[in-house]
């Protein structure tokens, strides 16, 4: 004889099922997404190019000044004087300033992201004050304030905090996944405890949606600050998301211990599965970077903490 109770049970359990489905985070928006969804803030990865393709990015987010000055806070895009300037997304556009390095300001449209904007340096010449859609030609690039042409783009806000742009520029159709001389894959930097690193990484692979694939190897490099060598080059350990982490505790720098007080410079170097010899560093500067930092003249960026 049939259950009475079938019924009552089954929308139980569908609503239970609902409910797990519900708390539990999509892939779009689990942590090791972060760095590469629009819904998050200071991540707008369904803009456009600032220019007519996807461009070779020639200095990186962030990157300390060769001068010790402050950190680059945009990317330069290879751009040949007079080249045609997009706007990233819908918003209006400011007029250009004469600083010497001709700066224009497209103000994204608060409908869209709030207190948002976009910053186009070095320009030759900018379009009339206007509200533009996403995709409309807004002026020429130059080299107005710098040795040679090319286009300095940013994205930050009325505050001055500063957004990351580089992942525009990274992934084409093609699977050229290098084109843009971008490499960086990380997101989510800790120091977890005053002694554990942490950091995630991973590549996106194949076309939307996409497919996340572990790195082949995510290795550390670490010494105390003012140490003129690396040590390390050992494994990270991986958690789920795609996070890595490395302890301290117990390390050593040149024989000696790490203790409380002592400031501990670090980087990671990561490897894509399946391309050999290809390598990227955290925090991102060079392009083809060398696979040890200890062998190069190259002067890499780190990670600082103190240790406790």
């Amino acid at each position: 004889m049939p259950n009475k109770n079938y019924p009552r049970y089954l929308c139980r359990l569908l609503i239970l099922v609902f409910i797990a489905m519900s708390a539990a985070p999509s892939f779009a928006y689990t942590a090791y997404e972060q760095a590469f969804q629009k819904n998050f803030p200071g991540t707008y990865t369904d803009w456009r190019s600032p220019l007519s393709n996807y461009p070779v990015v020639t200095s990186k987010w962030n990157t300390p000044r060769a001068s010790g000055t402050s950190p680059h806070i945009g990317v330069d895009l290879s751009a040949a004087a007079g080249t045609t300037l997009y706007a990233v997304e819908s918003g209006t556009l400011g007029p250009m300033v004469k600083d010497g390095f001709n700066t224009t300001v497209l103000t994204i449209d608060p409908s869209l992201a709030s207190d948002l904007a976009c910053h186009y340096v070095h320009v030759r010449s900018m379009s009339a004050r206007a509200y533009y859609y996403k995709g409309a030609p807004i002026g020429q690039s130059g080299s107005v304030g710098t040795n040679s042409a090319h286009l300095h783009f940013g994205a930050h806000s009325t505050s001055g905090l500063s957004y990351r742009t580089e992942i525009l520029y990274r992934w084409l159709p093609n699977g050229n996944w290098n084109a843009g001389k971008d490499l960086d894959t990380y997101s989510n930097v800790q120091w977890n405890g005053g002694k554990t690193a942490q950091i995630t990484a991973y590549y996106k692979t194949g076309s939307s949606p996409y497919n996340p694939q572990a790195p082949a190897e995510v290795v550390i490099f670490h010494r105390l600050k003012g140490g003129s060598t690396w040590e390390g080059g050992v494994a990270m350990t991986r958690g789920s998301n795609y996070t890595y982490t490395y302890s301290f505790s117990g390390k050593k720098y040149k024989n000696v211990a790490y203790k409380s007080g002592d400031t501990i410079q670090w980087m990671v170097r990561i490897k894509r599965s399946g391309i050999n010899n290809v390598y990227t560093f955290f925090p991102a500067k060079y392009y083809q970077p060398g696979r040890n930092p200890n062998a190069t003249s190259y002067r890499y960026d780190f990670q600082e903490n103190t240790y406790q």
